[in-house]
């Protein structure tokens, strides 16, 4: 039987992409989001050309049905995010290997110099296969959830330290310093290691306004009126989310994260009823203990780990600095 990679046709191949991923998850059992909507959103990816970043293997024999698949895509102007997988039918046949050889020439093509990708905790193979491939892991992405708690503690904040709205302030540029500080240390956010810029949020706050809400984006001030927090929080489709609560690592007052966390809560229960998702990426374990203190759990089915190339591991820097 023969093999064949090509590139991915986005006007055609999503139905066959679909059971692709479906028959991969119900091997693999990691919690992948197989639905149609879910693929059509990747479509649309910010710094993703689906005809360019995109490449599926078939076979002579059975052209349409996807034996695996691989993507890419520009996190920043340095960095690419790629992906491969494999049917479990037909992985230790070199597929995963020539799929991750397309999407690393298309990476030096962009001029990307650090290569990220990421898998499943739970899934044994995908980590098997970077760990192979001289990816070594740098980072985990979690998803917590809590549920309805009501009434809710009081948000103490040291004194001095004040929470303010960026419908309140409305200036970019303190978000941006915020976000440039607050994520400079933590894999998953392209801030570690290239700054932000006004124009990048300007844009993603333009392209998807229910994702950035500016009621419901939080910048937390030191006394001195430096910036010593950020935490974003919105409603998607019903759910309550807290997406990448974060302390400037300057800052190491006892509480101040967990204040920070515990406004967002107060904030969404004033939206609606119901548990709260909280989405972190690149947060340290002692973030992690201060989120299940506040009484969240992590989905087991929503971590992953972060990987990168080896070859990039000056870039790489400490998590490990405290936050209370």
């Amino acid at each position: 039987m023969s093999f064949h990679i090509r590139a991915f046709k986005p006007e055609e191949d999503i139905p066959s992409l679909v059971n692709l991923r479906a028959e991969i998850e119900a091997v693999d059992q990691v919690g992948t989001n197989t639905s149609e909507a879910a693929v059509q959103a990747q479509m649309k990816w910010r710094g993703h050309d689906p005809s360019r970043d995109r490449w599926v293997v078939e076979t002579t024999e059975a052209p349409g049905r996807f034996l695996g698949h691989a993507w890419i895509f520009a996190q920043s102007p340095t960095r690419s995010i790629l992906s491969v997988a494999v049917h479990p039918a037909w992985r230790r046949r070199g597929l995963g290997s020539s799929l991750l050889q397309k999407a690393l020439h298309r990476a030096d093509e962009t001029g990307a110099h650090q290569l990220v990708s990421a898998t499943e905790a739970n899934n044994t193979a995908g980590r098997t296969f970077l760990e192979v491939n001289h990816f070594f892991e740098v980072g985990h992405n979690r998803f917590l959830s809590a549920p309805s708690i009501a009434p809710l503690p009081a948000v103490e904040f040291p004194s001095g330290f004040t929470l303010q709205s960026f419908e309140t302030i409305n200036n970019l540029s303190l978000l941006v310093k915020a976000c440039n500080e607050c994520y400079r240390d933590m894999w998953g956010h392209r801030e570690n290691t290239e700054a932000s810029t006004e124009g990048f949020y300007s844009d993603m706050m333009q392209d998807d306004p229910e994702y950035f809400p500016p009621a419901g984006i939080f910048i937390l001030f030191a006394p001195d009126h430096r910036v010593a927090g950020v935490s974003f929080c919105r409603m998607e489709a019903g759910q309550k989310i807290i997406d990448s609560p974060a302390i400037v690592p300057a800052f190491h007052t006892p509480g101040l994260l967990r204040y920070l966390v515990l406004a967002s809560m107060h904030w969404l229960n004033n939206q609606a009823e119901g548990d709260i998702q909280l989405q972190t990426w690149g947060d340290s374990e002692n973030a992690v203990q201060v989120y299940k203190e506040l009484g969240f759990t992590l989905d087991e089915n929503n971590h992953v780990i972060e990987y990168l190339l080896a070859g990039d591991k000056s870039l790489v820097r400490s998590n490990d600095k405290e936050e209370h």
